[in-house]
């Protein structure tokens, strides 16, 4: 979710300990959202994430196969493209 949030242009990570592992994170009370601010970025984000989050479900990925970051983000980077190749097959007109 941090990593959806940095990816929006939310938050701006440097590095914090969590569970012996270091993530990037950033806690600057400079760019510190305010709370109005932040229930629109999130009802903004739940628009245009949830759907296709949905999408990808129908099809049958409820779970990732794999274990470890990596291994996960190869198997996310796959659900993605297979679920936008049966979308543009689906919304294509008949030839």
């Amino acid at each position: 979710m941090v990593q959806l949030a940095q990816g929006a242009g939310l938050v701006k990570l440097g590095r914090v300990g969590i569970d012996g592992t270091k993530v990037r994170a950033s806690a600057s009370k400079h760019k510190a959202m305010s709370y109005g601010r932040t229930l629109k970025s999130e009802k903004r984000l739940r628009r245009e994430i949830e759907p296709v989050v949905g999408w990808i479900k129908q099809r049958g990925f409820r779970s990732f196969s794999l274990r470890g970051l990596a291994k996960t983000t190869g198997e996310w980077d796959l659900a993605c493209p297979a679920t936008n190749l049966r979308r543009m097959h689906v919304l294509a007109p008949a030839a």
